[in-house]
């Protein structure tokens, strides 16, 4: 029997969890304070999400907490403690982008569940696989996959499947970009998007327009075919959203999957404040009409313009109405990051009213924010419950036990904590209905007479047994008192904290790669062209069809329907003798190790960021990486000090700051309004922004250089992207 499929729903604090369970989710997704993809939320305390968790579980429903940035070496100590913490807290899963969160999870923290992050760029049957080996028991799919793809994935996958069906959708697919980064060093990869392609731009053709902004996605009427897929959790957008965005949008998708009819959830769905909405990139006509350059980039719904702004309030014109307790942002004309505020006060002329409607002019007063002159009005939302008594009320988790329970004839023998103990109970010959393993772990699920909870429960009945009410009861008692005289509170947090420490100390007690006698230069290169200098390695894209003194680079983006065609091409690049392959992709460790005798190196936008990442590309074949193109100089070399294999600095060129598959208006280049110039160009069914500005550093780390020249510039500026000031 299938299980139901599981509507998860996003918390950016713990009133929206509750109110996310309230509307009926099965389990919602939250970060700590670090290392979380939406840092710009309020986020989770250690005593919060303990709240949270311990509240869940007693209502049967599930907490995942993200843990899916990407990490820089000088904050491997920070990482492990917080993830002794979670060890603590146990909560059902957690997500990762990052390939070194994930070894250190696996091999220091096996108790804690793994799920792999729409960051990880998954978005075929062969990545799937490649994340299932590394201990993945779930993978959550990018948004960018169409649901013909979707369903030849689903069809081999030896895992969970997750996918996203309501929220923003990011122009780029997911965990490639690095648009806002360049900008300013505030990295989507690291939970700081300042999200540029919402912006204003103008055009090669001299018109300005919101070329990079896309609609909102919303799939509740594909349910149905998510769930003949076999899809185990359906994702809901937005982490930065209140509570009264949630609780409705959850509720609209409760209805729905509970049978109830469309007008009823679309209801529902129509309180909620959004871009305009599209089934997102799931079919052809939706990825082709996905972007409206037309359609300014903030969320919600217009009401109005800024006209004025005076010392601690402004004057807006409506458009709409607004009310006493709104949520809304204001927003700059060219689509920079606007500010939100909640409608505390509200004046038409000097008169204090608690309304306004569209064609008013009225004031709203404001504190420490910065509006916008001719800035637009978009209303986020209501003002919802905070919840403080209630969320205060809450007992937090108590740490958490595995145990293992075996019952036979003699009584039960129970292994928890390193500790072995044996209950002595008194059984009967099951006459009609023998106690189970299933009612034998329920019976230990809570704890309620002692400090601990219930982890991980393996049970076992050794024969046919009938076990009276009293008994059980009786057994529970004894374990119990057992447990509160043998089990250490302290030791179990000391357990965890000893993990980290082991974690770290493997990391000190590394014996570093000898600095390289000779450094080389790797040039990527278009197809049949060649550099100037003699000297070096010259890689090529696969579909130059490289001669085997060339190295073959893989392209990152590889559509499902389109796979068994990418690995008979590398078989030919293998049969014509290439024997140096770029992995841009984790899809590629599961081809690639198909054919013996070929050496793999990683090659950009595949990120490695610190020396857990890079063993773990080496467990999965890797010979050499390249250092993530977001680090500083400080983070490389940090990188390189530690690193098990041999790794390379993207030196020069061009890089891909933006990929998407939707649609855009056959443009050729974008200028923002701060003067930056960016080109657009079509490669692989992809469009593809790149800086016209080239970037260009002088390591003086010895290291591999990589020289990208397979794209020119129009610019004769330079950047340093973040060499130098280092990455948010």
């Amino acid at each position: 029997m299938a299980h139901p499929i599981e509507l998860l729903a996003p918390a950016g604090s713990l009133p929206v969890a509750l109110a996310a369970l309230d509307a009926g989710a099965d389990a919602v997704y939250c970060g700590m304070k670090k290392f979380n993809a939406r840092e710009r939320s309020d986020n989770f305390s250690y005593d919060d999400m303990s709240r949270l968790i311990a509240y869940a579980h007693k209502a049967g429903r599930k907490v995942y907490v993200t843990f899916n940035t990407l990490i820089r070496e000088s904050e491997l100590a920070d990482a492990a403690q917080t993830l002794a913490e979670l060890d603590t807290l146990r909560p059902d899963a957690v997500i990762v982008q990052d390939l070194g969160a994930l070894r250190m999870i696996r091999d220091y923290f096996p108790a804690l569940t793994i799920h792999a992050s729409t960051q990880m760029a998954l978005h075929d049957s062969e990545a799937v696989k490649t994340v299932a080996g590394m201990g993945a028991k779930r993978v959550i799919l990018e948004r960018q996959v169409t649901m013909e793809e979707l369903e030849r994935i689903a069809a081999e996958s030896p895992v969970e499947l997750e996918v996203f069906v309501h929220g923003a959708l990011c122009a780029c697919l997911s965990g490639t970009c690095l648009f806002s980064s360049w900008l300013g060093g505030a990295s989507g990869n690291r939970g700081r998007c300042k999200q540029p392609c919402r912006r204003l731009f103008r055009s090669d053709r001299a018109k300005n327009a919101f070329y990079l902004s896309t609609r909102d996605l919303a799939a509740i009427r594909l349910i149905p075919k998510f769930r003949e897929l076999g899809i185990a959790s359906l994702k809901i957008e937005g982490r930065l959203r209140k509570a009264d965005y949630v609780a409705n949008v959850v509720a609209a998708y409760r209805k729905a999957l509970d049978g109830a009819p469309e007008e009823e959830t679309l209801e529902l769905l129509g309180r909620t404040c959004s871009r305009e909405r599209s089934l997102g990139f799931y079919t052809q006509d939706s990825m082709r009409t996905l972007i409206r350059p037309d359609a300014p980039g903030g969320v919600g719904q217009f009401c109005g313009r800024v006209r004025r702004v005076l010392h601690d309030s402004f004057e807006a014109e409506l458009t709409g109405r607004l009310h006493i307790g709104d949520n809304i942002r204001v927003q700059s004309a060219a689509g920079d990051e606007g500010e939100a505020l909640t409608i505390l006060e509200l004046f038409i002329g000097k008169r204090p009213v608690k309304k306004a409607f569209p064609g008013q002019l009225c004031r709203i007063p404001f504190r420490g924010k910065t509006i916008f002159e001719n800035g637009i009005l978009y209303r986020i939302g209501e003002t919802h419950d905070t919840m403080e008594k209630r969320c205060a009320n809450l007992p937090l988790q108590g740490p958490v036990l595995d145990f293992e329970l075996r019952l036979s004839a003699t009584g039960l023998t129970v292994s928890v904590a390193s500790k072995v103990r044996h209950f002595p109970v008194q059984t009967e010959p099951a006459e009609k209905r023998a106690f189970t393993s299933g009612e034998l772990a329920a019976l230990f699920r809570s704890l309620p007479d002692t400090p601990f909870s219930a982890g991980r429960i393996t049970a076992s009945v050794d024969g046919s047994y009938f076990l009276r009410r009293d008994h059980q009861k009786a057994l529970k008692r004894a374990f119990q008192e057992w447990v509160n005289r043998e089990i250490s509170v302290s030791r179990l947090r000391e357990a965890s904290c000893r993990k980290a420490e082991r974690l770290l100390d493997d990391c000190r007690t590394h014996t570093p790669l000898p600095p390289p006698e000779h450094t080389r230069t790797v040039f990527f290169v278009r197809p049949g062209t060649a550099p100037e200098t003699e000297n070096g390695i010259i890689a090529e894209d696969l579909n130059a069809n490289p001669t085997p003194e060339r190295e073959c680079i893989l392209p990152f983006f590889t559509p499902e329907t389109e796979i068994s065609a990418l690995i008979g091409r590398i078989a030919d690049a293998v049969n014509a003798g290439v024997r140096v392959f770029r992995a841009t992709s984790l899809s590629h460790f599961h081809i690639l190790n198909s054919f013996p005798g070929i050496e793999i190196r990683t090659a950009p936008p595949l990120p490695v960021a610190n020396s857990f990442a890079a063993r773990e590309l080496q467990s999965l074949g890797a010979t050499a990486v390249h250092a993530h193109i977001e680090l500083s100089e400080t983070d490389v070399e940090a990188l390189i000090r530690n690193s098990p294999l041999p790794v390379e600095i993207y030196c020069q060129g061009h890089p891909v700051l933006l990929a998407t598959r939707a649609e855009t208006a056959g443009i050729r280049s974008l200028t923002d309004l701060h003067g930056e110039t960016f080109l657009i160009r079509k490669a692989d069914g992809l469009t593809l922004l790149h800086p016209a500005a080239a970037m260009s550093i002088v390591p003086r780390i010895p290291a591999d250089r990589i020289i990208d020249l397979r794209i020119t510039g129009t610019q004769n500026a330079i950047s340093k992207f973040n060499w130098e000031r280092g990455l948010t």
